[in-house]
């Protein structure tokens, strides 16, 4: 679905395909954010607010006797709670639309934050010193996501590194990958 030029959900399917074609399918690989990404940040926050939200709402229909001050408490807390879908509807793109495409000559890393912004950086393979995998979070190492981290020399747009979070196995993805930049080489 093609809404605003920034935000084409066909793009990542018809950029990979290109890259596949160009490259042959083995040597091309897609890595996205992993299921407890949709999870902790969309999920589990919907369901809090919610029972916040019924908790709430009933101690304020058992406790408060005035009609008046339980409108008014009742507004606010509405007004608070329609603050919250954003975050999470910003997160939930972040899941579907965030993506990182490593080939034997770049690394492609888009980053879709809104519905009109998204930014698309390139790095080149040749560039890449190192490729690490930070373990960190006692949550996600529970669940085996962690971050996978590339650092390169730098170029023109002073690039340094690439942080990719929540790429469930990412000891297997780091191996993947090194096996297709060691081919370019």
């Amino acid at each position: 679905m093609r809404i605003f030029s920034s935000f084409d959900t066909r793009y990542k399917k018809k950029l990979l395909s290109d890259k596949q074609l160009q490259y042959w399918s083995d040597k091309v690989l897609l890595v996205e954010k992993s299921g407890l990404f949709l999870f902790v940040k969309v999920y589990f926050p919907i369901i809090i607010s919610l029972l916040v939200g019924l908790v709430t709402g009933l101690s304020i229909d058992y406790f408060l006797e005035t009609q008046t001050i339980r409108s008014v408490l009742t507004g606010s807390l509405m007004a608070l709670f329609m603050l919250i879908p954003y975050r999470i509807f910003k997160h939930y793109i972040d899941y579907h639309m965030d993506y990182c495409l490593i080939t034997p000559t770049e690394i492609i890393l888009a980053e879709q934050s809104g519905i009109f912004k998204r930014q698309i950086r390139t790095l080149d393979a040749s560039k890449i010193k190192s490729i690490s995998v930070h373990k960190k979070h006692v949550l996600k190492s529970i669940f085996n996501n962690w971050v996978i981290l590339f650092l390169s020399d730098g170029d023109d747009n002073n690039l340094w590194e690439i942080n990719i979070d929540y790429i469930y196995n990412p000891e297997a993805h780091k191996e993947k990958i090194n096996a297709i930049m060691n081919e370019s080489i």
